[in-house]
Formats: C-alpha cells, structure tokens, sequence
C-alpha cells in the first residue's frame, strides 16, 4: 500500500470515529470490552499474543498480534465493543502466477472501528453476518467462527490495533487480555479433543509446543478442512 492510499484511507476511518464518536457521546468512557467468544479450552502458548518460536503455516518465528481462542467451528462471534464495520472478505493472497492461496493469513476476515477509537480484527472465521458500514453492538453476532486461512485449528483470532493502524504488527497492536474482562482463562484444563485437529492440538499443549512439522498438519491444504 503506497503512502498515498494509506494517507485516504486513514483520513476517511478518522471521519467515522468522528461519526461514531457522536453516536457513543458521553457514554464512550463507560464502555467496557467483553469477550467476542466466551472459550471453553485449554489456551496453549501458541494462542497467546506475543512472540512464536514457530508459527504452524509458516514454520517459521514471528510475532503473534492477537490473541486465539479454541473453538468449534460455526460458534457465534460478537463484537469487543461497538462500532462501526470497516471491511469484510477474505485476506487475499497470491502467488506468483496469480493464483489465489486459500490457506493463508487471515481468511475470512472482519474490521471493526470500535468506540473507543481501535480497529478490532476477527479472522479465519466460516461466514460473516454484517456488512461495511453497519454499526454493532454488543449483542450483535458478526459471523460465526471457522478455520478458514492460516488457520489449522478452528478458532478465533482477534487483535485489537491502537488507534487507526491498518496492519496487525507488533508496534502497532496490543494484548487483547490488557482491556478483556478476567474470567480466569488461564485456569481452563479442558482439552480440544476434535479429529483431525486435536493431533496438533496435543503437540501444542506437550513440553515442545512448537516441535510440530508438516507431517503432523497432513490436512494444511485440504479444503474441506481449511474453510
């Protein structure tokens, strides 16, 4: 993205904060985030937002920019705060050819300008249920959760970006379990036990939680798996 594009789009997202802004009003310092899925298992290191001595669609070491929840595929997903929907679609990736790569990145993806002046992303989900444009609240179901993209266990991936940034980085992004309510998610024990995903799931949760490698991820380009 060139500097001018950038430059736009950041100029057209600071109108809708002042949009948005006026239709929170006095109630913006109030508000509160919630958990946009309420989770059920086990949060292994892999899940945590932060640095990852191996990413398991890359392999390689990188900067975690959210946070991930375990979860079944088709769970509703809510918005952390209200705002205002931004962009919906598929994290397009290409090759060299000009093929698209379906598992990859984000995959299906959901930006939401939230109250508080953030941008909020929800991705590897299966179906969205807003459009650009619509404004959410906190009962409002936005999709429902997948394993679409990068993903290779279904969950949920949320980052929350300070301010306006459009990319999820490590200077740009913080720890989503800085602002979410403490409901003692590091207490949870129970495991995710559903083929053909719990296999990396285990190695996720051993003493080498980041010795998987390709054999152990068989499914990585099978469609009907990664959707």
């Amino acid at each position: 993205m060139n500097d001018e594009i950038k430059k736009i789009m950041q100029d057209a997202l600071a109108q809708i904060a002042i949009e948005l802004d006026k239709i929170v009003g006095p109630d913006r310092d109030q508000l509160q985030y919630q958990w946009p899925v309420m989770p059920k298992y086990k949060v292994v290191k892999h899940d945590m937002y932060g640095f990852r001595q191996a990413n398991y669609n890359t392999y390689k070491p990188r900067h975690h920019s959210g946070f991930d929840i375990t979860i079944e595929v088709g769970t509703p997903v809510r918005s952390m705060l209200p705002g205002v929907v931004i962009s919906t679609g598929v994290d397009e990736v290409r090759d060299e050819n000009g093929d698209f790569i379906f598992n990859t990145k984000y995959g299906n993806k959901i930006e939401i300008l939230q109250a508080d002046g953030n941008i909020a992303c929800y991705g590897h989900l299966r179906d969205f249920n807003v459009k650009v444009g619509d404004i959410v609240d906190y009962d409002k179901v936005i999709a429902h959760t997948g394993c679409s993209g990068g993903s290779r266990v279904p969950h949920l991936h949320f980052e929350i970006r300070k301010g306006l940034a459009l990319k999820g980085k490590e200077d740009t992004t913080f720890n989503p379990l800085e602002v979410l309510p403490d409901i003692g998610i590091m207490d949870i024990k129970t495991p995710f036990t559903q083929e053909p995903y719990a296999h990396l799931w285990n190695i996720l949760n051993s003493d080498k939680p980041f010795g998987f490698t390709r054999d152990d991820i068989w499914w990585e380009n099978d469609r009907e798996i990664v959707k």
